[in-house]
Protein backbone atom coordinates (compact mmCIF):
# COMPACT_ATOMS: atom_id res chain seq x y z
CA UNK A 1 0.00 0.00 0.00
CA UNK A 2 1.49 3.41 -0.97
CA UNK A 3 2.39 5.80 1.80
CA UNK A 4 1.05 9.36 1.54
CA UNK A 5 2.50 12.43 3.15
CA UNK A 6 -0.44 14.58 4.19
CA UNK A 7 1.50 17.21 6.11
CA UNK A 8 0.05 20.63 5.38
CA UNK A 9 3.14 22.81 5.73
CA UNK A 10 6.28 21.04 4.66
CA UNK A 11 9.51 23.02 4.49
CA UNK A 12 10.36 21.70 1.04
CA UNK A 13 7.13 23.30 -0.24
CA UNK A 14 7.24 26.43 1.88
CA UNK A 15 10.53 27.83 0.57
CA UNK A 16 9.65 27.50 -3.14
CA UNK A 17 6.27 29.11 -2.42
CA UNK A 18 7.97 31.98 -0.57
CA UNK A 19 10.50 32.36 -3.40
CA UNK A 20 7.82 32.48 -6.10
CA UNK A 21 5.80 34.95 -4.00
CA UNK A 22 8.78 37.27 -3.64
CA UNK A 23 9.52 37.10 -7.38
CA UNK A 24 5.89 37.97 -8.10
CA UNK A 25 6.05 40.94 -5.74
CA UNK A 26 9.37 42.03 -7.27
CA UNK A 27 7.95 42.06 -10.79
CA UNK A 28 4.70 43.65 -9.62
CA UNK A 29 6.50 46.43 -7.78
CA UNK A 30 8.65 47.17 -10.81
CA UNK A 31 5.60 47.27 -13.07
CA UNK A 32 3.74 49.48 -10.60
CA UNK A 33 6.70 51.81 -10.28
CA UNK A 34 6.97 52.07 -14.04
CA UNK A 35 3.26 52.85 -14.45
CA UNK A 36 3.20 55.43 -11.65
CA UNK A 37 6.44 57.10 -12.72
CA UNK A 38 5.44 57.37 -16.38
CA UNK A 39 2.12 58.87 -15.30
CA UNK A 40 3.89 61.49 -13.23
CA UNK A 41 6.37 62.28 -15.99
CA UNK A 42 3.53 62.88 -18.45
CA UNK A 43 1.19 64.65 -16.02
CA UNK A 44 0.34 68.32 -16.22
CA UNK A 45 1.03 68.96 -12.55
CA UNK A 46 3.23 71.87 -11.64
CA UNK A 47 6.91 71.00 -11.28
CA UNK A 48 6.90 72.15 -7.65
CA UNK A 49 4.36 69.43 -6.82
CA UNK A 50 5.21 66.75 -9.37
CA UNK A 51 8.92 66.20 -8.80
CA UNK A 52 9.04 66.03 -4.98
CA UNK A 53 6.22 63.49 -5.07
CA UNK A 54 7.91 61.49 -7.84
CA UNK A 55 11.23 61.47 -5.95
CA UNK A 56 9.44 60.24 -2.82
CA UNK A 57 7.68 57.48 -4.76
CA UNK A 58 10.92 56.39 -6.43
CA UNK A 59 12.66 56.19 -3.06
CA UNK A 60 9.90 54.13 -1.42
CA UNK A 61 9.51 51.73 -4.32
CA UNK A 62 13.29 51.47 -4.70
CA UNK A 63 13.78 50.44 -1.08
CA UNK A 64 11.13 47.74 -1.40
CA UNK A 65 12.58 46.47 -4.69
CA UNK A 66 16.10 46.19 -3.25
CA UNK A 67 14.82 44.34 -0.17
CA UNK A 68 12.88 41.94 -2.39
CA UNK A 69 15.95 41.30 -4.57
CA UNK A 70 17.97 40.36 -1.49
CA UNK A 71 15.17 38.07 -0.27
CA UNK A 72 14.96 36.46 -3.73
CA UNK A 73 18.70 35.79 -3.70
CA UNK A 74 18.50 34.21 -0.25
CA UNK A 75 15.46 32.09 -1.04
CA UNK A 76 16.90 30.93 -4.35
CA UNK A 77 19.98 29.67 -2.51
CA UNK A 78 17.86 27.75 -0.01
CA UNK A 79 15.52 26.39 -2.70
CA UNK A 80 18.50 25.17 -4.71
CA UNK A 81 20.21 23.53 -1.74
CA UNK A 82 17.09 21.98 -0.21
CA UNK A 83 16.12 20.02 -3.30
CA UNK A 84 19.61 18.83 -4.13
CA UNK A 85 19.41 20.82 -7.35
CA UNK A 86 22.80 22.44 -6.87
CA UNK A 87 24.52 19.05 -7.25
CA UNK A 88 22.93 18.30 -10.61
CA UNK A 89 25.14 16.46 -13.05
CA UNK A 90 23.19 17.80 -16.02
CA UNK A 91 25.30 20.47 -17.79
CA UNK A 92 22.18 22.17 -19.16
CA UNK A 93 20.76 22.58 -15.66
CA UNK A 94 24.06 24.04 -14.49
CA UNK A 95 24.07 26.46 -17.42
CA UNK A 96 20.52 27.58 -16.64
CA UNK A 97 21.42 28.08 -13.00
CA UNK A 98 24.54 30.07 -13.89
CA UNK A 99 22.51 32.23 -16.28
CA UNK A 100 19.88 32.86 -13.60
CA UNK A 101 22.57 34.00 -11.17
CA UNK A 102 24.15 36.19 -13.86
CA UNK A 103 20.76 37.80 -14.48
CA UNK A 104 20.27 38.35 -10.76
CA UNK A 105 23.69 40.00 -10.49
CA UNK A 106 22.81 42.12 -13.52
CA UNK A 107 19.57 43.18 -11.80
CA UNK A 108 21.52 44.12 -8.67
CA UNK A 109 24.03 46.17 -10.68
CA UNK A 110 21.22 47.79 -12.65
CA UNK A 111 19.43 48.71 -9.41
CA UNK A 112 22.69 50.21 -8.15
CA UNK A 113 23.00 52.30 -11.31
CA UNK A 114 19.37 53.36 -10.96
CA UNK A 115 20.14 54.44 -7.39
CA UNK A 116 23.08 56.49 -8.71
CA UNK A 117 20.77 58.26 -11.18
CA UNK A 118 18.19 58.79 -8.44
CA UNK A 119 20.82 60.45 -6.23
CA UNK A 120 21.98 62.53 -9.18
CA UNK A 121 18.40 63.65 -9.85
CA UNK A 122 17.85 64.39 -6.16
CA UNK A 123 20.97 66.59 -6.01
CA UNK A 124 19.88 68.40 -9.17
CA UNK A 125 16.42 68.92 -7.68
CA UNK A 126 17.90 70.46 -4.53
CA UNK A 127 19.77 73.08 -6.57
CA UNK A 128 16.77 73.62 -8.88
CA UNK A 129 18.39 72.22 -12.04
CA UNK A 130 15.18 70.82 -13.47
CA UNK A 131 16.62 69.82 -16.86
CA UNK A 132 19.43 67.71 -15.36
CA UNK A 133 16.97 66.14 -12.94
CA UNK A 134 14.56 65.27 -15.77
CA UNK A 135 17.38 63.67 -17.77
CA UNK A 136 18.30 61.39 -14.88
CA UNK A 137 14.67 60.50 -14.21
CA UNK A 138 14.00 59.75 -17.88
CA UNK A 139 16.94 57.32 -17.95
CA UNK A 140 15.64 55.52 -14.87
CA UNK A 141 11.95 55.49 -15.79
CA UNK A 142 11.99 54.89 -19.52
CA UNK A 143 15.07 52.68 -19.87
CA UNK A 144 16.17 50.93 -16.67
CA UNK A 145 12.81 49.96 -15.18
CA UNK A 146 11.57 48.30 -18.43
CA UNK A 147 14.97 46.61 -18.78
CA UNK A 148 14.60 45.24 -15.25
CA UNK A 149 11.14 43.94 -16.11
CA UNK A 150 12.40 42.14 -19.22
CA UNK A 151 15.35 40.62 -17.36
CA UNK A 152 13.04 39.56 -14.53
CA UNK A 153 10.70 37.77 -16.92
CA UNK A 154 13.66 36.01 -18.55
CA UNK A 155 14.82 34.89 -15.10
CA UNK A 156 11.32 33.58 -14.34
CA UNK A 157 11.33 31.62 -17.59
CA UNK A 158 14.74 30.15 -16.75
CA UNK A 159 13.45 29.21 -13.30
CA UNK A 160 10.57 27.32 -14.87
CA UNK A 161 12.92 25.66 -17.36
CA UNK A 162 15.30 24.75 -14.51
CA UNK A 163 12.58 22.90 -12.63
CA UNK A 164 12.15 20.60 -15.64
CA UNK A 165 15.64 19.12 -15.15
Amino acid sequence: MPEYNIAFARLDQLMPFFHVSMVTLFIGLQAGLWLVATYFMKSKLKDALKYPLLMHILRRFGICIVILLVIIALTSMTVGHSGGLMKSANPMAKAILATKWALEIFLALNLGYMFYHYKKAFKAFKVHEILEMQESLVVVIYYFIPLNLVVSFIAVYLGIAYKEF
